[in-house]
């Protein structure tokens, strides 16, 4: 029995194995099936009692090892495919959003926060508004459908945040389900079931509050631990349809953010953090992270207390609450950040910047400061020609030229950031210019 030609080589795939004994088949008129060799390997060959392995012109073209046909030269079959770069380019879209600017189809992020920074009324509100098609926050909706919510933390005071929402904002279009029964995120025999009913609700967005009441062994703090829960979730939910919001807790430092491992911000698709204005009901929402996006504005936010028209065992009304868009004539609270050297020179740079090369706020400008006219400043700049002239004011001590445009970039970056949050200057696309 002659089995020397390619046709008959080795596969790593029972798909490629079963392709070429079907082609062998219907070419030949011989049928053919595959067998697996050794433990993942796999060929196609003759049917038992059937003739023998084929050689020469009696393979087909579609499975013949070409350029040549020397057994000893072929090499087993993959499984793996490629596409041509030029070809996939073709088939580019533009981000399919579920809210305008804020929330895509297909992707899974984190909204963190502190204790009390209202995080769940937050979710449950976003909920509502793809549910309904409502906007958020002022935010368009472009795709409405159903929302699946699992919760670790009781459905006792989630049943009543929901309830304060319908009071507020109406019913959720019989959109939102909330599950039942426990599931653990990381446990691939729970996700294989949740993701079953995926399947068969089609939801636009899952909700999971919280990522550390939902998970059985995972240590947060291990980024093995972490990565492979939240591959887990994408796996579970993916289905270019629908989007998962994971909701976790900011560390005992909130400045620094997300508790636990880095795998919070870096294996996600976005990442929102909420921070609760000091003895107040407002909360604002910030985009830390928006895969292949800009990050949107904030989002200031305030919750407000509903009656829910239930009675309380000591006769006193049952109350939660709401998160409405906080007023137009809102202002942030100016942060007290501490400026360095650097930090001063690079406002000094944008002072004279704008001196020099000042231009009337294009219409891009103006059009920012739509529901606040009053505010649109009288001069702005390029944002290069303020880097230029910072580069220049910059004291930096390092005598590389390699290093020092990085250090000088780095500078410019962490001094952009806290005249930001200072409020002493205002970016909006490439223009720049100094609050008054």
């Amino acid at each position: 029995m002659n089995n020397s030609h390619p046709a008959y080589a080795d596969c790593f795939t029972v798909e490629t194995a079963k392709h070429r004994a079907d082609l062998l088949t219907n070419e030949t008129g011989i049928e053919h099936t595959y067998e697996e060799t050794s433990n993942g390997i796999f060929r196609a060959i003759p049917v038992a009692g059937g003739a023998e392995f084929l050689t020469g012109e009696q393979i087909p073209p579609e499975v013949r090892n070409k350029p040549n046909g020397n057994h000893h030269n072929a090499l087993p079959e993959s499984g793996f495919t490629f596409i041509n770069g030029d070809e996939l380019a073709v088939t580019a879209k533009a981000p399919n959003y579920l809210i305008n600017d804020v929330l895509e189809t297909d992707s899974h992020g984190i909204l963190g926060g502190a204790s009390m920074a209202f995080k769940t009324f937050v979710a449950v509100r976003l909920a509502h508004s793809i549910c309904t098609g409502k906007p958020f926050m002022g935010r368009e909706v472009f795709y409405s459908g159903k929302v699946l919510m699992a919760c670790g933390e009781g459905q006792g005071a989630l049943s009543r945040r929901i309830k304060a929402v319908k009071i507020v904002e109406g019913d959720f279009n019989g959109n939102l389900f909330v599950l039942n029964e426990p599931v653990r995120i990381d446990n691939k025999s729970d996700m294989e079931r949740l993701r079953l009913e995926i399947i068969k609700h089609k939801p636009a967005l899952l909700i999971f509050d919280t990522f550390a009441s939902l998970v059985s062994d995972t240590d947060e703090n291990s980024p093995s631990d972490t990565g492979r829960a939240l591959r887990l979730i994408k796996e579970t939910c993916r289905n270019n349809h629908t989007s998962s919001l994971i909701i976790h807790h900011h560390g005992k430092d909130a400045a620094r953010g997300l508790r636990g491992a880095s795998n919070f911000t870096n294996d996600v698709d976005f990442s929102f953090s909420l921070e609760r204005e000091a003895d107040s009901m407002i909360t604002t929402m910030t985009c830390k992270k928006m895969k292949d996006g800009d990050n949107f504005e904030e989002i200031h936010m305030e919750a407000r207390v509903v009656e829910l028209g239930l009675t309380r065992q000591d006769g006193k009304q049952a109350t939660s609450l709401v998160i409405k868009q906080a007023s137009v004539n809102y202002t942030p609270p100016k942060q007290k950040i501490k400026l360095q050297i650097n930090d001063d020179k690079a406002l000094q740079a944008l002072q004279k910047s704008i001196e020099n090369e000042g231009i009337i706020p294009p219409q891009t400008v103006v059009d920012y400061f739509s529901t606040t006219p009053e505010n649109i400043p009288q001069k702005v700049v390029i944002f290069e020609k303020w880097r230029e002239l910072a580069y220049d004011y910059f004291s930096i001590d390092n005598k590389d030229p390699k290093n020092l445009l990085k250090a000088k970039e780095a500078a410019l970056r962490r001094a952009k950031e806290k005249l930001i949050k200072s409020y002493l200057i205002g970016v909006h696309g490439s223009y720049v210019w100094k609050i008054s």
